[in-house]
């Protein structure tokens, strides 16, 4: 009778256990069909952000403001755009900008319609690198009111092989492990690097300011407002221990903002109007050369 219990007993477990890998399974198999999707999921997304990051077309609209227009301009926004958080999730941030232009061209160089390459770097405060060691390499092509873009991200050690236009593909390499990041990271280098070894492109001028940006929920639509705009002048002979902001010599600084409205369709009626406020913008460039020209440089 004993016996018999047991064996009842074993068998009701031996059911339960093959009904819990039954389960399992069915589980395994759910888990990994989540997964699958999920990682096609995330390489749709990558592919989409990537395409945005490394390469995009664009309009751009821009102005010139005071500073209390600028502010006015912002509480206007708010409710209409998202404000964009930046590192830290910080309202605004800093981006300092190298620009590259042959030397010859300096003395009429084009700021309607012109490709130009910029060594661009996100900050906090004024140490460039201490904070971050990720910089931006963009190719930036102008065609009127149209802009586009390509550009790849490089590691403030690989500055000087950048500077000295030497080969940097295998470093390129070594930062974007993953296959989509690494076809458009290195798409984008060969652009730029061509670019700068057939224009003999050296930096002649630095800008740095503090950005303040607002996007639409389908990111059609960006607005941004640089203040505390100030030009630089490039230390010779550049180098990672030299790339921070006290070894840039102050040139001068502007007591505007510059506003742009940056779109991929056209702007909703509300935005539109805000620029009724703003006025015709100076160009940056220019207005570097110009203090590069009173220091004598």
């Amino acid at each position: 009778m004993v016996f018999d219990d047991f064996a009842r007993e074993l068998k009701i477990l031996s059911v339960r256990r093959t009904n819990l890998y039954n389960q399992i399974s069915q589980i395994d198999n759910q888990l990994k069909s989540i997964y699958s999707e999920m990682s096609k999921r995330r390489i749709a997304s990558q592919e989409a952000t990537l395409k945005h990051l490394a390469h995009f077309v664009r309009t751009e609209d821009k102005f010139e403001c005071t500073y209390q227009t600028a502010d006015v301009l912002t509480e206007s926004l708010e409710p209409i755009l998202k404000p964009e958080l930046f590192f830290n999730n910080l309202k605004q941030t800093n981006i300092f900008n190298v620009w590259f232009e042959n030397a010859e061209k300096l003395p009429n160089i084009k700021t309607d319609n012109y490709s130009r390459v910029r060594l661009q770097k996100y900050h906090s405060n004024e140490e460039l690198i201490g904070n971050d060691p990720f910089f931006w390499v963009e190719l930036r092509k102008v065609d009127g009111l149209e802009v586009s873009k390509k550009r790849f991200c490089l590691l403030a050690n690989y500055l000087p092989q950048f500077f000295h236009n030497s080969d940097i593909k295998y470093l390129i390499n070594s930062e974007y492990p993953e296959s989509i990041e690494l076809r458009r990271a290195l798409d984008s280098y060969e652009d730029i690097i061509s670019w700068m070894k057939k224009t003999n492109a050296k930096p002649f001028v630095a800008v740095d300011y503090t950005r303040k940006a607002f996007n639409s929920r389908d990111r059609s639509t960006r607005v941004t407002i640089d203040s505390n705009i100030k030009y630089y002048s490039v230390p010779e002979n550049i180098d990672t221990e030299k790339f921070e902001l006290k070894n840039f010599e102050l040139l001068g600084e502007e007591d505007v903002a510059i506003v742009k409205f940056k779109h991929t369709k056209p702007l909703p009626a509300e935005i539109e109007s805000l620029k009724e406020r703003l006025s015709p913008p100076r160009s940056k460039i220019r207005r570097a050369l110009s203090f590069l020209k009173e220091k004598g440089l």
